[in-house]
């Protein structure tokens, strides 16, 4: 009797320990899925990153973008020498320049 037992905790502790083998292999796969997605998204937005900054590097425009929080977030060659902003800026709150828009 003890036998049959012991063959049957064991029999459930190997049906378990495969059931988790098998939920982290899937999980494991659904995480990669997840992974290369965020990843082929990154790259699409970098490329449409780099396209606005060479966009905005050529055009001949004054051209200031701020953020909902009133902070430079980019500027235009134009828009730099016309407002007085520099490269370092970007990210500062506007306030000293608000009057001259």
């Amino acid at each position: 009797m003890r036998r049959f037992c012991r063959a049957t905790k064991s029999s459930e502790h190997h049906e378990g320990a495969a059931t988790a083998k098998e939920e982290l292999e899937s999980t494991n796969e659904e995480l990669h899925t997840v992974n290369e997605e965020l990843h082929n998204r990154n790259f699409e937005l970098t490329e449409a990153n780099t396209d606005l900054v060479n966009l905005l590097s050529s055009v001949n425009i004054a051209m200031v973008m701020l953020g909902r929080d009133l902070r430079i977030r980019r500027v235009t060659p134009g828009g730099g020498q016309r407002f007085g902003i520099l490269l370092s800026d970007l990210g500062r709150a506007d306030h000293q320049h608000q009057a001259k828009y």
